[in-house]
């Protein structure tokens, strides 16, 4: 732009031009602008501190162009956002709540043009130190909090030191190290906003795997509107800065290798390069502007590498059927299969049993059969398949469904009853009364199946367990058929390979309901030692890691908490208990 014949437009960055590339091979482009919905300036506004007095200011170019008037505008400012007020879009970098215009304006990464356009995601087994700490940009205040707080010995504090070269900082011992190769070589790295360069310092974490632990009160992240942060990274105020550590050192191993396998995704799908920020921006703002042809935020998020089934115009959980169908998967173990019947005709939401006979031999007339007030149907499968339990019989009225085996006993009406109604708050997930584990072992850097009583799970088995109709129709229609295959073929995990599944779907745990801990449940346990025992947690294991390779990660999600009655143990007189039939441990 010219002013009394001095041109008081800066010069294009090659970052801009590169953008003005993008823009223009995109889909997004349109020939005339009467026929756009945004409109990028003509000039490079990525650096906005260039407009720095009255002959270049941002305005006189901004208001200058006639075709910006009228139309929804788009500005990149990747520095000096703030000093913006304008009536525009602003796709920026350093966003803050407080100025931050949410549902307006973009928050962007921090795009470094002088590291390679895409990740090298570490692979690195063991790791050199815990966390990185930079703070050599920190005031003397922060410096001094953060060195008491990770003073130990896997913590590496770096600050400025005596070398030549700006990527190197030194330990508390006076030796220098590179910045990018210790992140690197770092499970965590500290991002504390009020350290300069906390931004390029998140964007360096996330290119090398290195799980970003962010210390902020106010930070907008970069896409935030569809990145799910929660998956790749730990925020924390500034108020619990002194319990940080404390938390870090009781992350799961699992939980970390999830971490990372979704910062891998992330990084490289949305910001390693210039052209994808971009591209990733401009496909927010269609999202906002074309709502019938959005993206969903799980899609967003959804790792390419990972089975991941998300039903675009179907929701499985609105239910309107009340009561559950329970369907039991039995051989020949009639005097068992006689007690769960039973039992379960004294549960109020019981609509209906289905029995999935998988004996060659024909079942015993129904006059051999309890007599109960809810209908008993028989199906006599031509195999004698595990996978059956999970088939969507027409017999099947009701969403929900209890799993149950022939032999397992030792429950009361009471529990099954509040287990239903768990369901029902919880239509999505799998709820059950046997927890199990799948544990990732340092040493073998293999999962394992453990079935003691533990602090966690992870997997519900299906012995007695609530869980949506939908799931069995994924199980059979889109679950791996390898998966399936395998199960028949050891006559074992079909149980597991639901978790997997369910898990997948929600990215959720499964619920334990009630604090029984003593079922009879014949499945193999840690506590017996028999030959056959060990052979069928090994085979469990060994189940655990081969659909982990077929899903591509681990989809299982671990859980601390328990679903108990509110009046559990509740000694007040005169308050009517439903569920008092709730066993003890």
């Amino acid at each position: 732009m010219f002013q009394n014949g001095k041109d008081i437009t800066p010069s294009p960055s090659s970052e801009y031009l590169e953008i003005r590339s993008v823009i223009e091979r995109s889909r997004y482009r349109v020939n005339a602008i009467e026929d756009a919905c945004l409109v990028v300036p003509g000039f490079d506004t990525l650096n906005i501190y260039r407009f720095n007095d009255d002959e270049s200011s941002f305005s006189k170019n901004f208001n200058a162009g006639a075709r910006l008037n009228n139309h929804n505008v788009l500005i990149f400012a990747f520095a000096g956002a703030s000093l913006l007020d304008i009536n525009a879009i602003i796709a920026r970098t350093g966003s803050r709540r407080k100025t931050f215009r949410r549902g307006f304006d973009l928050s962007l990464p921090l795009w470094n043009p002088y590291v390679s356009p895409s990740s090298f995601l570490s692979s690195l087994e063991r790791f050199s130190y815990f966390i990185v700490v930079p703070i050599k940009f920190a005031s003397h205040n922060v410096k001094v909090l953060l060195k008491n707080l990770f003073d130990e010995s896997d913590c590496l504090v770096l600050d400025e030191c005596d070398v030549t070269d700006g990527n190197f900082l030194c330990d508390n011992r006076g030796n220098a190290h590179n910045l990018g190769a210790i992140v690197k070589e770092s499970q965590f790295t500290l991002i504390d906003d009020r350290v300069a360069g906390s931004e390029l310092l998140l964007m360096s974490a996330l290119r090398v795997g290195s799980i970003p632990v962010i210390i902020s009160d106010s930070i907008v992240l970069p896409f935030n509107e569809v990145i799910n942060w929660d998956l790749l990274s730990l925020t924390f105020p500034r108020s619990r800065l002194s319990s940080v550590l404390t938390f870090l050192r009781v992350v799961s191993s699992e939980r970390k290798q999830r971490m990372r396998e979704q910062i891998s995704f992330v990084y490289s799908r949305y910001f390693s390069s210039l052209e994808k920020i971009v591209l990733t921006t401009l496909s927010i703002l269609e999202r906002r502007i074309i709502p019938n042809s959005f993206t969903t935020y799980d899609e967003w998020n959804c790792n390419s590498s990972k089975n991941c089934f998300v039903p675009s115009l179907f929701h499985p959980f609105h239910t309107s059927a009340e009561g559950f169908t329970g369907v039991i998967l039995t051989y020949n173990k009639l005097n068992s299969l006689f007690v769960i019947i039973r039992l379960l005709a004294k549960v109020a939401s019981l609509r209906s049993i289905v029995i999935v006979w998988n004996h060659p031999g024909e079942p015993p007339p129904m006059t051999e059969w309890p007599h109960i007030n809810q209908p008993i149907h028989i199906i006599h499968m031509d195999q004698n398949m595990l996978s059956n339990r999970f088939i969507m019989f027409s017999e099947i009225t009701t969403d929900a469904i209890f799993s149950l085996d022939e032999d397992t006993v030792a429950m009361s009406s009471d529990e099954i009853e509040f287990g239903y109604q768990t369901w029902r708050e919880n239509p999505d997930r799998l709820i059950g009364f046997l927890p199990r584990a799948a544990i990732f072992n340092e040493s073998t850097r293999l999962y394992e199946y453990h079935t003691e009583w533990a602090n966690s799970m992870n997997i519900i088995l299906m012995g007695a367990a609530f869980y949506h109709k939908y799931y069995g129709m994924l199980y059979h229609e889109l679950l791996p058929p390898e998966i399936i295959e395998y199960v028949e073929r050891n006559r074992n995990c079909e149980d597991i390979a639901m978790n997997f599944l369910i898990s997948s779907v929600t990215g959720k745990s499964p619920l334990k309901v009630t604090p029984r801990k003593k079922f009879v449940y014949p499945k193999c346990a840690n506590s017996d030692i028999s030959t056959r025992n060990v052979q069928c947690l090994l085979q469990r294991s060994t189940c655990i890691n081969l659909f982990i390779s077929y899903f591509g990660y681990n989809p299982l999600v671990t859980s601390v908490s328990r679903y108990d009655p509110v009046l559990y143990k509740v000694p007040f007189g005169g308050i009517t208990n439903p569920y008092s039939q709730v066993g003890p441990l």
